[in-house]
Order: C-alpha cells, then structure tokens, then sequence
C-alpha cells in the first residue's frame, strides 16, 4: 500500500483503502479503480491522498533473510502464544514462496 497526494494519483491505480469524508461518509470503496472524473470528483470534495495498492518505489528491498529476520523480531515476545506462532508461521511460508497477498 501507499498513501499517496491526490494531484499524483492517476486513472487506474486502485484504491487500497476506501476514501471517506473527515466525518466518515465513505466515498469510493476500497478495490475501486481510479478515474480521471473520480480523481476530480475526490479533489472537488476536499480529499488531499488515498492509499492505492503497491509498494513505495524508494522503499529498500530486503533479501530474503532480511525479511525473515523482520519477521522474527515483530513476533518476538510471542513464543508461548500457539496463535501468534502459527500466524508467523503462515506468514514465513508465504514470504518463502513469494506470495504477498
């Protein structure tokens, strides 16, 4: 995901959180894919960013041992939860074989 100003989205990226109002009245739907008129209806209404789908381009890549690595240390502490053991299993073994959704 990344969160991006509104003057640099462009038709066809696709939302990856659903754009609401401050008062929380949703406007586009996350999954939506974004248009020339949406991008100006949202601009129209005040709305300054939205999240769409994909990585930052300036984020570093880790190697796969770094990301494992990533992983460890956001599970640390939770050795004796089974839960949380299996999640970071499921999550190691998507990371192995390149899924990412």
């Amino acid at each position: 995901m990344l969160n991006i100003r509104l003057s640099d989205a462009s038709p066809g990226q696709r939302l990856a959180r659903a754009v609401s109002t401050p008062t929380g009245t949703v406007l586009v739907q996350a999954g939506e894919h974004l248009t020339r008129d949406l991008i100006d209806g949202l601009r129209h209404k005040g709305i300054e960013s939205v999240v769409i789908e994909g990585d930052d381009p300036a984020a570093p890549t880790l190697s796969p041992e770094q990301r494992l690595a990533a992983l460890d240390s956001r599970f640390a502490g939770h050795e004796h939860h089974p839960l949380m053991m299996e999640l970071k299993q499921v999550i190691a073994e998507q990371m192995s074989t390149g899924r990412t959704e």
